[in-house]
């Protein structure tokens, strides 16, 4: 396959001779310092007028071949800024990757947390799985049973799925589990990771902890084939494994902030004209199936949404919050598990959020002795 990368010049060293594999075929590296670039790809033996600036990434879409566009975006960049650019530059979705520091950790975070479930899970009573808002949204210390909480930033329902099937195998001593927190949101079932644009660097994640890039675009022996295999293999050591901040995206006590407030009406609405019949479709189906691998392992799901700020709710589609309370009705008539809604709960002001819907390390404290109180209720009910 013919590539197209883009990159900082910072990054592109470690990316062409560590993550990916130095067999790819490049049609052009697209840096910020185009010179510092040369200086790399002249030691390396490739040819300079393989390098670009940046500012002519939406000529290079134009004009040239190519069977992937590549950004990897590191902190100088931010999460999602190369992404963007390619994106307005018009690189189309079935032509694009997106890669977010891979020199870092956080992309083997969720195999570790997988591996050490394995050598842990005759301690380990509570799973929990969903998206940032799961991730940030719990403390493990304030739970009657030990808590390994395997949510992650966009992680939708269908890996949410994957995660609690490995959880619940014989092989991982899954009998132990009790309950499994099952986090979700208004819009999870209109949510597919692979088929987003910015936040499809998760697919990585995912390839390395589950072997899975679900309906990814490019298959997944393709898509792995772009990485090195000794990358790909690296494993995280077990050692100071926190277990209330398993993911690493846990910080300092944040509040919100002036220009979380300026965005905070732009970020609620980001879901009111997204409605995706097809991933509705498949994702009640795969919500079904969590249910059920419940009910015949004889634990308890206790489904949730989590706090989020006044203006989130006031602002969210209605549409798409009455849709999911249809469904979530209808799926509560089928099994036994508990939901507990906590956009209705009002006992959570500003000072619980980092911004207008996660949770900071206070509000995640505050909720998880709530949801440790249904836990509690259940037992001596």
């Amino acid at each position: 396959m013919k590539i197209l990368l883009v990159t900082t010049s910072a990054t592109l060293p470690f990316a062409i001779t560590t993550a990916l594999n130095s067999k790819n075929d490049y049609c052009a590296f697209v840096v910020d310092e185009v010179n510092t670039a040369k200086d790399f790809v002249k030691k390396s033996g490739l040819p300079e007028n393989i390098i670009f600036p940046l500012y002519e990434l939406k000529n290079l879409i134009d004009e040239f071949y190519f069977d992937v566009l590549i950004s990897i975006s590191d902190f100088y960049t931010g999460y999602n800024d190369l992404a963007n650019y390619a994106q307005r530059c018009g690189c189309p979705q079935n032509k694009f990757i997106h890669l977010y520091m891979l020199n870092q950790p956080k992309n083997f975070v969720l195999e570790r947390a997988l591996r050490y479930y394995e050598e842990h899970s005759a301690e380990i009573e509570i799973f929990a799985t969903g998206n940032s808002h799961t991730c940030m949204g719990l403390d493990a210390t304030k739970f009657k049973y030990k808590l390994l909480n395997f949510g992650r930033s966009s992680q939708d329902l269908y890996y949410s799925y994957q995660i609690a099937k490995r959880v619940l195998t014989p092989k991982t001593g899954g009998g132990k589990i009790r309950y499994a927190i099952i986090g979700i949101n208004p819009y999870c079932f209109h949510s597919d990771l692979s088929k987003a644009y910015s936040e499809n660097h998760h697919i990585l994640d995912y390839t390395i902890a589950l072997n899975d890039s679900h309906n990814f675009w490019l298959p997944l022996e393709k898509y792995k084939n772009l990485f090195n295999a000794n990358f790909l293999a690296y494993k995280l050591p077990l050692e100071n494994f926190d277990i209330n901040n398993v993911m690493l995206e846990k910080t300092q006590l944040r509040f919100m902030n002036f220009a979380s407030r300026l965005s905070a009406r732009e970020r609620t609405e980001t879901w009111k004209e997204k409605y995706y019949p097809k991933t509705r479709e498949e994702f009640l189906k795969i919500f079904d199936a969590y249910l059920e691998i419940c009910k015949k392992n004889n634990v308890r799901p206790i489904i949730c949404t989590f706090p989020v700020s006044e203006c989130y709710k006031k602002y969210f589609s209605k549409k798409i919050i009455a849709e999911f309370n249809h469904d979530i009705d209808e799926a509560l008539k089928k099994y036994p598990a508990v939901f507990l809604d906590a956009w209705n709960i009002q006992s959570f002001d500003d000072s619980d959020f980092y911004d207008v819907d996660h949770l900071n390390i206070k509000g995640a404290a505050k909720f998880s002795v709530i949801l440790n109180n249904v836990i509690e209720q259940l037992e001596n009910s």
